[in-house]
């Protein structure tokens, strides 16, 4: 069999790279090409996109064949846009159209690939269909653990925070330096960096909260997790709504890769059914819990001794069962076996 990728360059990052190699790992026994271009030769049999708009860019040469699709839904993409564009009438219109395009990609795909059950129980609903044989779930990720990051000097001692990515509005941004600023006023050695290329934006923010100790960095992609396994805590706050429901932000798996401790919102179901940190996070929810509890709750946490042994094997259990390249490449290769027999 043969199978082909259609990965063109404004769909390739980091994390979607890590994804399509996993992906790519699994089709042993396949002839594989790559391409950055639509045209699908006539040997083809099996199509591999990552985007729900790149399926209709595609150009056959044999367009009477019948070809098994596999798609990744890395988001609920309609949604998604309404909430960018602030429920605009501009976004209701693109949420219209983004949706249409996503209900016949549905209609074309033969396996799904979601990034979380939670994802899959949506989709089962908003379309009224039934995918339990058609889906599997491969949560976003790009790193793998490094057992090196718990043995940095001091880590654990220091208040040390920090946020890393974009500062949106809906990644909670705002709520995270409010908290940070509660547990300063309590303690002056605490201190949190800002891994951003929003320097403006970030500067802007510090003097809105009149935040002491507040730093803002940015590193090339390849530096980050060397920067990251200096820090203690990091944030990775999100409200309760369906987009933050269906998603595994990739945040989590850095910064845990990285050693750190994560301070994070129990609304990611995807990580509430796998990731088991025990006494090493600190969760709360953003609807319940006001930014004072959760400022308590991290000067409560971090009166705790950690013993780097516990927490490297604690971590260590959530990368062999959730983060695991193997895992989720048999998933794959059990699938494609059973693509193999039918045709």
């Amino acid at each position: 069999m043969k199978a082909f990728f259609f990965l063109p360059k404004s769909a390739m990052n980091e994390a979607t790279q890590y994804y399509t190699d996993l992906i790519i790992k699994s089709f042993e026994g396949c002839q594989i090409v790559i391409s950055q271009e639509p045209i699908v030769d006539a040997d083809i049999d099996i199509i591999v996109t990552i985007r729900v708009g790149d399926q209709r860019q595609l150009k056959f040469k044999d367009k009477k064949k019948k070809y098994f699709y596999i798609n990744w839904y890395q988001g609920i993409g309609p949604e998604e846009y309404e909430l960018l564009y602030n429920y605009t009438l501009r976004a209701k219109l693109g949420k219209i159209y983004l949706t249409y395009y996503e209900k016949k990609s549905f209609k074309k795909t033969d396996l799904f690939l979601f990034v979380s059950e939670e994802m899959k129980v949506f989709y089962e609903k908003k379309y009224n269909l039934d995918l339990k044989d058609k889906a599997l779930i491969i949560p976003c990720y790009n790193k793998l653990l490094d057992l090196k990051s718990f043995e940095v000097e001091k880590k654990y001692e220091k208040l040390s925070f920090v946020y890393a990515g974009a500062l949106y509005g809906w990644q909670c941004i705002d709520e995270s330096l409010q908290v940070f600023k509660n547990v300063y006023e309590f303690d002056q050695s605490a201190t949190l960096t800002l891994l951003t290329g929003q320097k403006e934006e970030g500067e802007a923010l510090i003097e809105k909260y009149n935040l002491k100790n507040v730093s803002i960095g940015f590193v090339k992609l390849e530096e980050l997790q060397d920067e990251l396994k200096k820090y203690k805590y990091g944030f990775l706050l999100r409200k309760d709504d369906p987009i933050n429901n269906v998603a595994t932000p990739t945040k989590m798996n850095s910064y845990l890769a990285a050693g750190i401790i994560p301070i994070y919102t129990d609304v990611v179901n995807s990580f509430e059914e796998n990731i088991k940190l025990g006494n090493y996070s600190i969760k709360c929810n953003l609807e319940k819990n006001s930014i004072q509890e959760i400022s308590n709750s991290i000067i409560e946490f971090n009166k705790k001794t950690i013993e780097i042994g516990k927490i490297r094997e604690v971590y260590c259990s959530n990368f062999d069962n959730y983060y695991n390249d193997d895992k989720y490449i048999n998933m794959i290769k059990d699938k494609l076996t059973q693509v193999k027999i039918k045709r």
